[in-house]
């Protein structure tokens, strides 16, 4: 069985079935009305992907040194840019609809349930925002998480303080 998800396949089975679940999810709540679990899943999902992509493309920051010794062959699939061509379209949409979602969530016209559910995934949605900005921004992000890692219980325990420099792409 394990043989079956190894290897490159791997990932496009972890994706369908994510796109299944996903399929699931709408197809659930169709008519339920209470959509906030559903566009909670969708924004994860989508700025997951573009995430994803978006390394693969190219960053500034990729955090490899948090990778754990047996996922250390990952980083062959990592390009070090200071941006790809595909990260202002993912972020420009995310943001627009962010801003969206908390004009509408304000709204008086807006009922209470669906008024916090779109406040929180607007929240949800800044967040991802933010993360994609550490991706290409000119400082080093992995800062902010060394401070968990010092006890040495962790993938960075063994991985040198700071990454080796490397030639940024344009």
């Amino acid at each position: 069985m394990d043989s079956v998800f190894a290897g490159s396949t791997g990932g496009a089975v972890h994706e369908l079935g994510l796109a299944l679940v996903f399929a699931a999810i709408v197809s659930i709540t169709w008519d339920a009305p209470n959509q906030t679990g559903t566009w909670t899943f969708a924004v994860l999902w989508a700025m997951r992907l573009s995430a994803k992509l978006n390394l693969y493309l190219g960053v500034r920051n990729l955090s490899e040194e948090f990778l754990p010794a047996h996922l250390r062959y990952l980083q062959s699939f990592f390009r070090r840019r200071r941006m790809n061509w595909f990260f202002p379209f993912p972020v420009a949409a995310a943001t627009f609809l962010t801003i969206w979602l908390f004009h509408w969530s304000a709204s008086p016209t807006t009922p209470d349930g669906p008024s916090m559910g779109a406040a929180l995934v607007a929240a949800l949605l800044a967040l991802a925002v933010i993360e994609h900005w550490m991706l290409v921004l000119p400082i080093n992000p992995s800062t902010l998480w060394r401070w968990a890692l010092r006890d040495g219980h962790g993938p960075a325990a063994a991985a040198p303080a700071t990454p080796a420099p490397s030639r940024i792409q344009s």
